[in-house]
């Protein structure tokens, strides 16, 4: 009798190995992607999207202090999302959650809405991988962002001849200087220009002047962003005649 119910569990468990086996080879390993821009998780070729790059600047004027992004998981045998710090160091918060525990991701929703808090600025390197129930693991996604404070104004002046309400009059013309981060909130507000010991600080990129006599000048300029930092001096020589 007992070596029946031996036969029995044994083929049971073969049985069962079988259907375990059957599941393995059907089963298709998770996917993982971001969200474009235009709230698309795939490209026009239907390519899952795997690596994110940005870049912000991070300070109290810019009011940016974080990174919002969306990661989507595609499988439905899903056991863990989890995420790593390859550099930098930051506080991943998800929206949301059920539930919350240091380098994992609630997965009770198919798409996860993330924001990345830097702790300060520099260049990070989050990658993002998934696990289902059988451990087939998917690819690893990349999440590539660089934080900056301020990049310093490029002051460029040129010096053109008018000569209308006076036979030394000049056009100091700043038009040409910009803002590197303008496309981060970055502006230019201030133009001191610069004549031997004269200084005119204006909101103006063109000042007209009148040089007193003929001879040779140096004339300069900076220009000031509006986090109140000022660019290095450019000068231009100038001769009247």
């Amino acid at each position: 009798m007992k070596i029946y119910l031996i036969l029995i569990f044994i083929i049971a468990l073969l049985s069962s190995c079988d259907n375990r086996w059957q599941f393995l080879e059907g089963n298709v390993p998770p996917n993982l992607t971001f969200k474009f821009a235009n709230g698309q998780f795939q490209d026009e070729e239907g390519n899952y999207i795997v690596s994110l790059t940005d870049t912000f600047k991070l300070n109290n004027k810019s009011g940016e202090d974080s990174f919002e992004f969306s990661v989507k998981y595609i499988d439905e045998n899903l056991q863990e999302l989890s995420y790593k710090f390859e550099t930098g160091e930051g506080q991943i918060i998800q929206k949301n959650a059920i539930s919350t525990e240091e380098g994992v991701l609630d997965i009770s929703q198919d798409e996860l809405e993330l924001m990345f808090v830097p702790f300060g600025l520099g260049d990070y390197i989050i990658t993002f991988s998934a696990t289902d129930i059988y451990g087939e693991k998917s690819d690893i996604i990349t999440l590539n962002l660089h934080f900056f404070d301020n990049i310093q104004p490029v002051s460029s002046l040129e010096v053109k001849y008018i000569g209308k309400t006076n036979q030394n009059q000049y056009l100091l013309d700043a038009h040409t200087s910009h803002d590197p981060d303008s496309k981060y909130g970055g502006a230019l507000v201030q133009y001191r220009y610069t004549i031997g010991e004269y200084k005119v600080t204006t909101t103006s990129q063109q000042i007209d002047y009148i040089f007193q006599n003929s001879g040779k000048y140096k004339v300069g300029l900076q220009v000031m962003d509006n986090d109140e930092v000022w660019s290095e001096l450019t000068e231009v020589e100038v001769e009247v005649e």
